[in-house]
């Protein structure tokens, strides 16, 4: 029996889901960002990915998502690795934000909140892309943009008055680090604060809010209005008036405390008629 695989590639991790039939199978991997992994690397660890499906016989189709796929030469260079591993395979490498692109049904717009943020607004002459500009400059409303604002968050309170309130406590105690007033340099010093490790404390931010946490639910708040914001600039971009859908996909999509307060915001509007989370493993690339 003919197989298909699909493999999403993010800044925070990757999966891999095999199907036969009406079967499935599903591996969790390491990231596969081609911003922030070396080419070589991602072609490995896709490779490990596959060999860790089940036993499958001749494999169809291939469609692989990679957060930086923009860069041409490196995404020609993980789909010719893979043609050659499985040349009776139609291979597609593209960028991970394409996967869920793909099951958008137009007038409208996909919102992809994962580690980053970036919404793509279809229209007759293309597409409109707003954010996706990465950790440093921008992906606001993303993970590693809860992660940083909820510790810039803290530790100005903690100058301001020398007390750790309860957000600032639950991230030292997720980045392993003891109370301490080098609590700063203590994190840079530490692992850093790269895109990963900071959009790793996002879950814990989440949790606090739906807690009740007044810091945590202002942070997340405000990420959700960043998206908010977002979603609006690409509709309006792509001169969408009315009747638009839009689709979301990303860890914190799946989240029900972030989508029960963005879906309303994003309904009203007035330009959008349903909004709905998808999953980018359900896409196949043409």
């Amino acid at each position: 029996m003919s197989a298909s695989i699909t493999i999403d590639g993010g800044g925070s991790g990757s999966r891999a889901r095999l199907r036969t039939g009406n079967r499935s199978a599903l591996v969790i991997g390491p990231p596969l960002s081609l911003t922030t992994v070396d080419v070589e690397t991602v072609i490995a660890r896709i490779l490990a990915l596959i060999d860790r499906l089940p036993e499958h016989g001749g494999v169809e189709a291939i469609s692989v998502g990679l957060a930086g796929a923009m860069n041409i030469e490196r995404a020609a260079a993980v789909r010719a690795a893979l043609a050659a591993r499985f040349p009776e395979a139609r291979t597609t490498v593209a960028r991970d934000i394409d996967l869920v692109v793909g099951q958008l049904t137009p007038p409208g717009a996909a919102v992809i909140v994962g580690t980053g943020v970036a919404v793509i607004a279809l229209t007759p002459g293309g597409e409109v892309l707003i954010d996706g500009g990465g950790f440093a400059i921008g992906d606001r409303g993303g993970g590693a943009w809860i992660g940083l604002e909820a510790l810039r968050r803290g530790l100005r309170d903690l100058d301001r008055d020398g007390r750790e309130r309860p957000l600032l406590a639950a991230l030292r105690r997720r980045l392993a680090l003891s109370p301490d007033r080098a609590l700063a340099s203590a994190i840079s010093a530490g692992a850093g604060l790269d895109q990963r490790r900071v959009a790793g404390l996002a879950p814990t931010v989440v949790a606090l809010a739906e807690q009740g946490d007044s810091d945590a639910v202002a942070v997340v708040a405000g990420a959700i209005d960043a998206v908010r914001e977002s979603a609006d600039w690409a509709l309006e971009r792509a001169r969408i008036a009315s009747g638009a859908e839009i689709i979301l996909a990303g860890g914190l999509a799946g989240s029900s405390y972030f989508w029960t307060r963005l879906r309303p915001l994003l309904v009203a509007s007035g330009r959008v008629e349903a909004v709905r989370r998808v999953d980018p493993l359900d896409a196949t690339l043409a």
